[in-house]
């Protein structure tokens, strides 16, 4: 079945390489089974019922979900997301389009970094950990976005807890915000917690136009207030050992004091850390990572 973006409708032509490099993959005795679940989808769609159950919050799954609802003849029926999965997509060998492949470049070692963090004795587990970890709190961040954006009135995770021991079943082991194994909240816990306090009353949420590879989503919240949420993304999925896009902005902002926000990241933090710029020319000028920061305007 075609794929859909993660950003768009469409995916970005990187990420579009990366998945048609996988496609092949798909055994050919599961088509027939995903031309069914395709016919059985659309014709579900003239049940009586409030709600479609987008599942994954990916722009471009919701924007299809609307479009199949619109010519269904329901396009006020509400769209949720049910399962929002927050990992960097850190994928094993693709079974079928809908589940293991994902329209988001994952890293080379993938399969390796899946069996490095099961089990806390890897050598490699605490520098493989704590990467991951903050490409996961990342990834909290602009899965809500892109549903929000597309027009996903609900999202809800689809897993709290992961467990790091040998025989955890993927995604067991790197999926959750909190460790069985360790007792501990990962910072994707602590992201979230700042994503809803920041996008508290949230009643719009639309992307910017910008520079390729720079994203700037603007979010309207309880009172009229404007916060906007950026980050860069350069559509490449890095090694752990390997630089992390950054990229110089320059976004529309009111002249006057702009309080930053970064997401939590690192293992031993808890709070968001929040530096104060300034917006000058009706422009804010910064240099954005792939970890998304809140900006808000009039907050020193």
């Amino acid at each position: 079945m075609p794929m859909s973006g993660f950003y768009a409708a469409e995916m970005e032509p990187r990420t579009r390489a990366y998945v048609d490099r996988l496609l092949p993959r798909t055994a050919p005795v599961m088509l027939p089974f995903l031309k069914r679940m395709d016919e059985f989808s659309r014709a579900s769609l003239e049940f009586d019922y409030d709600i479609l159950d987008a599942r994954r919050s990916n722009y471009g799954v919701v924007a299809r979900c609307r479009e199949e609802l619109r010519q269904a003849g329901r396009p006020a029926t509400e769209i949720w997301s049910a399962e929002m999965y927050s990992p960097l997509p850190l994928l094993d060998a693709m079974v079928l389009p809908m589940t293991t492949l994902y329209p988001y470049p994952t890293p080379s070692r993938s399969l390796d970094y899946i069996r490095i963090t099961r089990p806390p004795r890897d050598k490699e587990f605490p520098s493989v950990n704590r990467w991951y970890r903050g490409l996961q709190s990342a990834m909290v961040v602009k899965n809500c976005l892109v549903g929000l954006h597309a027009g996903s009135r609900k999202l809800m995770n689809g897993w709290a807890l992961d467990t790091q021991m040998p025989l955890a079943v993927y995604p067991l082991g790197v999926g959750g915000y909190k460790s069985t194994t360790f007792d501990r909240l990962w910072p994707a816990a602590y992201t979230y917690k700042l994503l809803i306090e920041k996008l508290d009353g949230i009643t719009a949420c639309r992307r910017l136009p910008l520079p390729e590879y720079l994203y700037a989503y603007e979010c309207t919240v309880r009172g009229g207030r404007r916060v906007l949420v950026a980050f860069c993304d350069d559509h490449v999925g890095q090694n752990h050992d390997e630089q992390l896009a950054e990229m110089d902005a320059a976004l529309p902002f009111p002249d006057g004091p702009v309080r930053l926000t970064r997401i939590v990241t690192d293992l031993d933090a808890t709070e968001p850390k929040t530096e104060a710029l300034q917006a000058n020319g009706g422009l804010l000028r910064l240099r954005l990572t792939e970890y998304p920061v809140f900006l808000e305007s009039g907050v020193p």
